[in-house]
């Protein structure tokens, strides 16, 4: 049960929100592609994904009111993590989180209302 509550947390810190501004420009998708880019590259550095990253790939799953929603998958050594996230157009930011699998395969852990629609 202990073990359980500190995968909780520690999944819940990795599924934080994460925000990024969207340059003049920039496509919407080439945002997500950086912004997941980035943390992935952070990930690995500090430790917390083996491997080097092979590939990003974002695509758009929907809109409603003034902003999208995208579905995000990063590769690193033959593994894909998703991520999910919300573009805003009256801010122009892009926010994503990581969707880690729970501990307890019937268990979910949500990520942050503020990247999904």
């Amino acid at each position: 049960m202990r073990e359980y509550r500190y995968a909780q947390v520690v999944i819940g810190t990795e599924q934080a929100p994460h925000t990024a501004a969207v340059a003049r420009g920039q496509s919407v998708q080439r945002a997500f592609v950086a912004a997941v880019r980035a943390d992935m590259r952070h990930r690995i550095k500090t430790g917390n994904v083996s491997g080097q990253l092979q590939k990003v790939r974002c695509q758009a799953a929907g809109a409603q009111a003034g902003r999208a929603a995208y579905r995000c998958a990063a590769e690193a050594a033959n593994v894909n993590y998703p991520y999910v996230g919300v573009f805003t157009r009256a801010t122009r930011h892009v926010t994503y989180c990581q969707r880690d699998l729970p501990p307890i395969p019937t268990e979910r852990i949500p990520v942050s209302a503020r990247c999904t629609l």
